[in-house]
């Protein structure tokens, strides 16, 4: 299977998916978690640098201060955890014993976004 290229993935895939996990735009770290999914979509190297590189593109783009970046994604993060933690699981593929970094969020939706296009998720994802 060929990966999509991150402009085929749309902020509304996104904003879907996360929705299905449980997550809201209600949260200080949905917008944050979109936007870096959408830029690590386009470079996936940004995951090798975080706290150097992709969060200060992030705090820039959601004018919100870099300390907060992280920290509103993780409690995001917490959310979907603790409200759809066995469809997190199986969105990512694996079986996870405690809840993601950020990085390993970010890393396992961007690859799941880029392996599934929206249109052949299953209906549980829409």
């Amino acid at each position: 299977m060929v990966p999509l290229s991150g402009s085929d993935v749309s902020a509304q895939d996104i904003e879907q998916l996360l929705r299905t996990l449980g997550a809201s735009p209600v949260y200080a770290g949905f917008t944050p978690a979109v936007t870096a999914l959408q830029y690590v979509l386009a470079d996936q190297r940004l995951l090798t640098s975080l706290t150097t590189r992709l969060y200060p593109k992030v705090a820039e783009s959601c004018e919100i201060a870099l300390p907060c970046v992280e920290r509103n994604i993780r409690t995001m993060i917490a959310v979907i955890w603790e409200k759809n933690q066995f469809l997190f699981q199986i969105v990512v593929g694996y079986r996870m014993t405690a809840r993601p970094s950020v990085g390993d969020f970010l890393a396992s939706l961007s690859t799941f976004l880029m392996y599934h296009p929206a249109k052949d998720w299953p209906d549980y994802l829409r």
